[in-house]
């Protein structure tokens, strides 16, 4: 069972969103393990730290743990309580899938 982590699809405009057939990347992305832990400490996740530690690291994981998540785990900034913006590594297609002639970004 993975830790916490988002799903994702890119698609090459806004008018192909409404038809999965149309991603020209899908993948996922982990939530920093540091993260995590201020989060399920608020009272609000009252559990999910239980949860998390049950789960192991992402060495551990049956998704990322080919890697550790080295690059699938984004980077946070903000707190627990108010949040914040993040970013993703590694590169998204451009132009359509790579093997389209698209470019990794």
């Amino acid at each position: 069972m993975p830790g916490p982590h988002l799903h994702f699809e890119v698609y090459p405009d806004v008018d192909s969103i409404t038809d999965a057939a149309e991603a020209v990347a899908t993948s996922q992305l982990a939530l920093p393990q540091d993260a995590c832990d201020e989060v399920y400490a608020l009272t609000a996740y009252a559990g999910s730290a239980e949860n998390l530690a049950a789960v192991g690291s992402l060495d551990d994981d049956n998704v990322f743990g080919d890697d550790g998540g080295a690059l699938q785990v984004g980077t946070l900034t903000g707190g627990g309580q108010g949040g914040g913006p993040g970013d993703a590594p590694g590169g998204m297609p451009s132009g359509g899938p790579p093997d389209d002639g698209g470019t990794a970004a």
